[in-house]
C-alpha cells in the first residue's frame, strides 16, 4: 500500500460507536514487512468548533487496557493515562494502542521491550499523524505526539533519525513531549522541538542516560531537557505505586511543573499562536 493510498484509506476506516466523548477509531499501519496492521485508537475532540490542533499519545510498557471501556468517556485513567488535560487545553487527542492489534499484553519485562518496540511504534505514531490529519476537525499543520515511558522512548525515536543515509522527513511532527523515556545515546537529526521531562530518581528510565545524550539536527536549538529532584517514573500519576522492583511516587509539585511546561511548550511549537 502507497503512502497516498494509505492516506486515502484513512477517511473510509473510521469506525464509532453512538456518539460519545471517546469515539474507538481504526486505521492502517504499513509495517517494515510491508504487511497491513489495523491500529486501533480512542479519539476525543474538545469543546467548541475546530479545526483544532492534536496530540497523538503513545501508552507505556503497559499497553492500554484491553478491558477498559473504549467507548467512555477517559477509559484509561486507571492506567494513569489522562487526555483531559490536553482536551482543556483545545487539542484533540489520539490514544494509540501498539500492543493489542498485536496480541501483546505489555512490554514491561526486559526480555519485551523490543517485541513491539519504539521503531514499531515509530511507523503507529505516523500512522496516527497521517489518520489526524485526513479529519475535517484538525488542523493537519498543528499535530504533536506525547509519549509515557515506553512511548516517550518511541517519541524520540518518532522525531530523530539514526540512519546517516536517509533523508529528512517530508513530514514531521510539530513537536514531541517525553515524560520519562529510556533516552538514546544520541538523538541524530532531530527534526522537531523536544521536551523531555524525567525525575533524577527514576530507577528505571535512567535520567543519567537524558543528561549525557547527544542532540544533533535542524531542531537541536530547541530540545529541552528538564529534570525534578527526588521524583521516580510515573511522578505526574497521582494513583501511581510500586511496579515490578520499581519506585514509582506521586510528586505533586513536579507533576505541576511538569504540565505547565507540557502546555507551555506544545502552546508554543504546536498551537503557535
Amino acid at each position: 500500500m502507497t503512502r497516498a493510498l494509505l492516506i486515502a484509506v484513512l477517511a473510509c476506516v473510521l469506525v464509532t460507536t453512538a456518539r460519545a466523548e471517546s469515539e474507538v477509531v481504526t486505521f492502517p499501519v504499513i509495517e517494515f514487512t510491508g504487511e497491513v496492521t489495523m491500529l486501533r485508537a480512542v479519539l476525543n475532540k474538545p469543546e467548541g468548533e475546530g479545526p483544532f490542533p492534536a496530540v497523538v499519545l503513545l501508552h507505556g510498557c503497559d499497553g492500554l487496557n484491553p478491558d477498559a471501556a473504549w467507548t467512555d468517556d477517559h477509559p484509561f485513567l486507571d492506567e494513569g493515562y489522562d487526555e483531559r488535560p490536553f482536551l482543556e487545553w483545545g487539542y484533540v487527542t489520539l490514544w494509540v494502542d501498539s500492543f493489542g492489534p498485536r496480541d501483546l499484553v505489555n512490554a514491561c519485562n526486559p526480555e519485551d521491550y523490543n517485541k513491539v518496540g519504539p521503531g514499531i511504534r515509530t511507523l503507529d505514531a505516523y500512522a496516527a499523524k497521517d489518520f489526524l490529519a485526513a479529519l475535517p476537525l484538525v488542523d493537519a499543520d498543528r499535530i504533536g505526539v506525547v509519549g509515557w515511558s515506553h512511548g516517550g522512548w518511541t517519541a524520540l525515536k518518532a522525531v530523530s533519525n539514526d540512519s546517516l543515509h536517509e533523508p529528512p522527513r517530508p513530514d514531521p511532527f510539530d513537536a514531541a513531549v517525553a515524560f520519562y523515556p529510556y533516552c538514546l545515546t544520541e538523538l541524530r537529526k532531530l527534526d522537531a522541538p523536544l521536551l523531555v521531562l524525567i525525575g533524577d530518581a527514576d530507577d528505571w528510565a535512567p535520567p543519567a542516560r537524558c543528561r549525557a545524550m547527544a542532540v544533533s539536527g535542524d531542531a537541536e536549538d530547541d530540545y529541552q531537557l528538564v529534570v525534578y529532584p527526588g521524583a521516580t517514573h510515573g511522578f505526574e500519576w497521582e494513583g501511581v505505586g510500586n511496579y515490578m522492583g520499581h519506585t514509582m511516587v506521586y510528586d505533586p509539585e513536579a507533576a505541576e511543573d511538569a504540565f505547565r511546561w507540557l502546555e507551555a511548550f506544545l502552546d508554543l511549537h504546536v498551537r503557535r499562536p
